[in-house]
């Protein structure tokens, strides 16, 4: 009898390891919610009230607000697989008033590669050990300035 239930148990986890799990991130967009932004009227604080803060801001010309909402179906140790994503696009103005709004989904994604040229950062490159040895006596030095 407990070979049985021990093959049963066996068998109940090892099928619930195939078994699809789905990850939700970032905030539920309402459409409620979304509909009561009205760009010329609403407000840096009347949108963080109703919207919750951000997912990413981003500082340019203009101000703009990412409310991000993805998907993602992971099936064992094997990589998740993005399968549905939102985007709220809130632009505002100088004055802190929304200006824009758009929404974007998965399907207006697109693919990059990265370059493969290295940017320079123009100092010398120095291994663990040079750095270690070129710090030697530094910190005696800085305390007797203070």
């Amino acid at each position: 009898m407990k070979q049985h239930l021990a093959k049963t148990l066996s068998a109940v986890l090892l099928l619930s390891a195939c078994s699809p799990m789905i990850d939700s991130h970032g905030p539920v967009l309402d459409p409620d919610k979304t509909a009561m932004l009205k760009p010329g009227e609403t407000s840096y604080t009347e949108v963080l009230q109703l919207m919750g803060s951000p997912t990413f801001r981003t500082a340019f010309d203009t101000e703009t607000w990412l409310y991000i909402q993805s998907k993602q179906e992971r099936m064992a140790f094997f990589k998740p697989t993005e399968f549905e994503r939102e985007v709220l696009v809130l632009t505002f103005d100088k004055n802190g008033t929304l200006a824009a709004t758009d929404k974007k989904t998965l399907a207006d994604g697109r693919d990059i590669s990265p370059s493969p040229e290295k940017t320079s950062l123009g100092a010398q490159e120095l291994s663990a050990l040079e750095q270690i040895i070129g710090n030697i006596g530094r910190f005696g030095q800085e305390q007797a300035v203070r």
